[in-house]
């Protein structure tokens, strides 16, 4: 490769690493904010689904890009899953799913303070945890307030969706994408020892630090508490 090319191709790098920066910096420049966004991302859905049920008969598709995309009315009772692949004993696979999504939701809150200080502030895992967190919020709204989804994105021929399905897939995508961008994470298999090891440090350092979350979680309470007992 020439200098030049080489130059240039440096300089289309350090273009989209500023890029990424500052997207991230406008979208999510702390925790506090990436939390309000995947809130507010839930609350947005769950408004769209509150106006397409009162104004769209069910089952039903307006057309808005014919042929393309319409908007449309289904209910979808279980988990896509259920549908694809005929899951018997759904009661049980419900069940399953309410054990895991109240977990999920506070791993997810966890997994991501602990990457971004541990090891990098990234863009893809701010995306990732976004997509995650509100696909499975919007999941709980869903289900707690009307036992049952409403997909309104309708692709002819190929699937009826909500906002959540989508959130979920850009945020699947942006983990993979953060895996494979960030050079101190690797796909290449180790050896089984190796990766047992690799899996003990992990835990005890996620475990480690959400002790250390839970102490500064501890102390903010106390000292609000204390502040609002203090006479004035």
């Amino acid at each position: 490769m020439s200098p030049k090319v080489q130059s240039d191709s440096n300089k289309i790098e350090t273009g989209r690493q500023v890029s990424r920066q500052c997207l991230r910096q406008l979208l999510f420049s702390n925790p506090q904010e990436s939390k309000a966004f995947a809130i507010g991302l839930t609350i947005l859905d769950q408004v769209v689904k509150m106006i397409v049920a009162a104004f769209v008969p069910y089952q039903t598709s307006i057309p808005i890009v014919n042929n393309w995309l319409y908007l449309a009315h289904e209910r979808n009772f279980h988990a896509w899953i259920v549908s694809a692949f005929n899951v018997q004993f759904v009661s049980v696979f419900d069940l399953v799913q309410w054990g895991l999504v109240i977990p999920v939701l506070l791993c997810s809150i966890l997994c991501h303070r602990y990457y971004i200080t541990t090891n990098r502030k990234s863009l893809w895992a701010d995306v990732a945890f976004l997509g995650v967190f509100t696909g499975v919020a919007s999941w709980v709204c869903d289900m707690s307030f009307r036992g049952y989804t409403i997909d309104f994105i309708n692709l002819p021929g190929l699937v009826t969706a909500d906002l959540k399905d989508i959130l979920v897939t850009v945020g699947v995508a942006a983990f993979v994408v953060e895996t494979l961008d960030n050079p101190k994470l690797s796909w290449r298999w180790t050896g089984w020892q190796e990766e047992k090891d690799d899996l003990v440090r992990l835990v005890t350092s996620l475990f480690s630090f959400s002790i250390q979350e839970l102490r500064k979680t501890r102390q903010a309470v106390m000292s609000r508490f204390r502040k609002a007992a203090r006479p004035e």
